[in-house]
């Protein structure tokens, strides 16, 4: 900006001509507030004509496009940190170094989508199988209480059954005495 002023100042002089020293002076205040970050200001009640008007519209011109994509760009990006990636820059109006900006933040979008779809899936598949290894671990438990159940029952009657084979084996002791 800095520079179209200065191109501004070489090309009509401040010297001789209020209205031009006038046009610089205003250009040169809304330029500082762009430094400053403030993409809101413009250069009003343009009324040189010739080189001069060019070059405060051209300066407008510059402000509106790099806030047209700073607007963008922070709209897209505030989508992207929520997990929201269909808002792109629109490139319609973007041009230059503006344009190639716009395609790489949006081709970063639609990566980071993709990343996320993909991570989506894995998640899934993990809370599937995880699924999958509860109901086995429960099956298995369920499974192993029936046979503890079943070896306490075999263990009682294997008792009952070598009491019941002592007691005939005392019986015969005593049939034979």
């Amino acid at each position: 900006f800095v520079a179209l002023v200065a191109l501004g100042v070489l090309s009509f002089g401040i010297g001789g001509r209020q209205s031009g020293s006038d046009a610089v002076t205003r250009a040169l205040a809304v330029c500082k507030q762009i430094q400053a970050g403030n993409f809101e200001a413009r250069i009003t009640g343009i009324h040189e004509t010739g080189e001069m008007g060019e070059l405060l519209w051209g300066i407008n011109d510059v402000i509106d496009r790099a806030d047209s994509f700073l607007r963008e760009s922070a709209a897209a990006m505030d989508h992207v940190a929520r997990n929201l990636f269909y808002r792109r820059i629109s490139e319609t109006s973007m041009v230059g170094s503006f344009l190639v900006s716009s395609k790489r933040i949006n081709a970063a979008a639609d990566s980071m989508a993709v990343k996320v779809a993909e991570s989506r899936k894995i998640v899934d598949k993990i809370k599937h199988v995880v699924a999958a290894v509860s109901s086995a671990a429960t099956e298995l438990e369920s499974t192993s209480r029936s046979m503890q159940g079943a070896a306490t029952n075999t263990s009682a009657r294997a008792a009952a059954a070598a009491a019941g084979a002592e007691l005939a084996g005392s019986s015969v002791q005593t049939v034979a005495a």
